[in-house]
């Protein structure tokens, strides 16, 4: 079913004709200005009654729902006085609650920095105004209270203050926020002048041509570490910019804000190389680096799991959640920076199996499962294990590990058994098992023992997971996408549709059964070119069946041409 593509407009180019409500979905934006031009009309055209009121707009409806609604209940709108149809006309196009809603979409609205004082109170003002004549409209002294609670910081700290309070006028109060937000948008932009100039200058001084070495005597000795070209030396600091530093606690040595230092203390000194190479980091526009968060645990005296190789009695497992580390690498020869982000290898991501947790218990969805070639353990999350259902079975002896950062030393006595299913069912593992820790930063940790007892082979250069046995990569597998398979919803065939069927199939069998009469009647009517006694072609003759004399293929077509008559020779000749 197709839907309006655009909401309705108002078109009212002539006061004196009825305003035209275009075809579209009514929004009440738009039957507010439709109800405002209605009252332009009636204002500038001449002996209109109030009776003749509504049927004279309801000329100018061309959306064909209106039109419906209008001839369906005409004999009783046009009986309604003006603002009645209003109200009716809002009632049935509009939802029940649209005052509500629109006053709620007000009151959630909030001014941010980059929005401007007069363009946040105008949009609630016109959202104001459709709301005239309804329990839901704001006053001005609710309006002012609304918007001094979703303002900035900024001007906040300007509405609060006591001239500002005092000020009891709704314009007027208008007004002094509106000159503050202006003055604080000017100030602003002369700072961004100001920095922009400094840019500049220190640009234009940088993309000096280098000044020619002055000419000296061959005979003197030049010393080896005196430099052929000057140096240059930085634009000093006009007083504008001394102040902008003031202001934000900035350094006049190397001339950044919020250095949390002064001149004297400053080790930084600012060179126009320093200048080129920030420039071009600036315009290079690398990325942070994001934090890198390391969960890690200490183990001890792993051997004391019954039936789990022995171990070095102290063992670091550890979790590291690697980002990719961004450095600018340069070269400072000569006169050329050269700057370029690269990717460094001090971290490489973890390789994580996407996976289900199977036992005689239960069958868990797919979960994230780190492998650690370095973990002497497998070890599974106590949530996990208990929502999970599976065995817990305690250990001959507690379990000690420590926390790698010196977060006290921590303890478990329980483990369970369970086997790793991927995701398309194409690899099962054989049944680990694993110790119950409380907290742990992945749900499953592998370590080697699931390595081992399962035949994989790591490859941290290619980030597989090999199975030796059955040559198969369970990371890649699990990589897969596979649509899912779209339900089963039975649906049940109304009396109608079964009645339908069982019409259409009776239609059908009476037509093959009017083919099969009038099939015998043409055979009964036409008996005398089908007689019983025609030989079946079995037994007619080979060598002949019908003679058809056809023309000669060789024979030449004889051409005829007719002289045109005497009299109308002449006629055709050209003049």
């Amino acid at each position: 079913m197709s839907t309006p593509s655009q909401n309705a407009t108002v078109l009212h180019p002539v006061l004196k004709q009825p305003p035209i409500l275009t075809p579209g979905q009514l929004t009440v934006t738009a039957i507010a200005e439709w109800d405002h031009g209605c009252n332009q009309y009636f204002l500038h055209a001449r002996n209109i009654t109030a009776a003749q009121k509504i049927p004279l707009i309801a000329a100018g409806f061309q959306d064909r729902l209106v039109q419906g609604w209008y001839k369906s209940n005409a004999t009783t709108l046009n009986a309604l006085s003006w603002d009645d149809f209003v109200a009716d006309f809002h009632a049935h196009f509009l939802d029940d609650h649209w005052d509500q809603t629109l006053r709620a979409e007000m009151l959630t609205e909030t001014m941010t920095d980059n929005d401007s004082f007069l363009v946040f109170v105008r949009e609630l003002e016109l959202k104001n105004t459709l709301l005239i004549n309804t329990p839901c409209h704001f006053s001005d002294s609710q309006l002012r209270d609304h918007i001094t609670a979703r303002l900035t910081d900024r001007l906040r700290a300007h509405v609060l203050s006591d001239p500002v309070l005092l000020v009891t006028d709704y314009a007027k109060w208008k007004r002094s926020m509106l000159a503050e937000d202006k003055l604080w948008t000017t100030k602003r932009l002369a700072e961004a002048k100001i920095l922009n100039d400094m840019r500049d200058r220190a640009t234009r001084a940088f993309q000096k041509p280098p000044l020619a070495p002055r000419t000296t005597n061959s005979n003197v000795p030049t010393p080896a570490s005196s430099s052929t070209y000057p140096r240059l030396k930085t634009p000093a600091l006009t007083e504008p910019e001394r102040t902008l530093l003031r202001d934000h606690q900035g350094c006049f040595k190397c001339r950044k804000f919020y250095a949390g230092h002064h001149r004297d203390a400053c080790s930084e000194t600012l060179t126009p190389d320093d200048a080129s190479k920030a420039k071009k980091v600036w315009e290079a526009g690398g990325s942070k680096a994001r934090r890198t968060a390391v969960a890690a645990v200490n183990v001890e005296n792993t051997s004391q799991l019954q039936e789990i190789p022995e171990s070095p009695p102290t063992v670091n497992i550890g979790a590291v959640y690697a980002s990719a580390f961004v450095g600018a690498i340069g070269t400072d020869d000569e006169d050329t920076w050269d700057s370029e982000y690269v990717n460094t290898p001090l971290s490489t991501p973890h390789l994580i199996l996407s996976a289900s947790i199977t036992s005689p218990s239960c069958l868990s969805d797919s979960i994230d499962m780190l492998i650690d070639t370095g973990c002497p353990v497998n070890l599974i999350s106590e949530t996990i294990a208990t929502s999970l259902n599976l065995r817990h079975r305690p250990l001959p002896t507690t379990f000690n590990y420590n926390d790698a950062f010196g977060g006290g030393q921590k303890s478990s006595s329980e483990w369970c058994r369970f086997a790793v299913v991927t995701t398309d069912g194409t690899y099962t593992s054989r049944s680990v098992r694993a110790i119950i820790v409380p907290d742990l930063c992945y749900p499953v940790l592998l370590g080697t023992p699931f390595l081992d007892q399962n035949e994989l082979l790591v490859d941290e250069h290619l980030e597989a997971r090999h199975q030796l046995t059955q040559h198969q990569d369970l990371l890649r597998d699990i990589h897969m996408n596979v649509p899912p398979t779209a339900p089963h919803t039975s649906t049940q065939t109304s009396p109608a549709t079964i009645a339908a069927s069982v019409r259409s199939c009776v239609e059908l069998l009476a037509f093959v059964a009017s083919l099969k009469d009038e099939d015998l009647a043409f055979k009964t009517r036409y008996s005398d070119c089908f007689p019983d006694d025609i030989p079946h072609l079995d037994n007619l003759t080979t060598n002949a069946y019908h003679e058809i004399n056809l023309k000669d293929a060789n024979m030449t077509i004889v051409r005829r041409q007719y002289d045109c008559p005497r009299k109308y020779r002449e006629a055709s000749k050209p003049c």
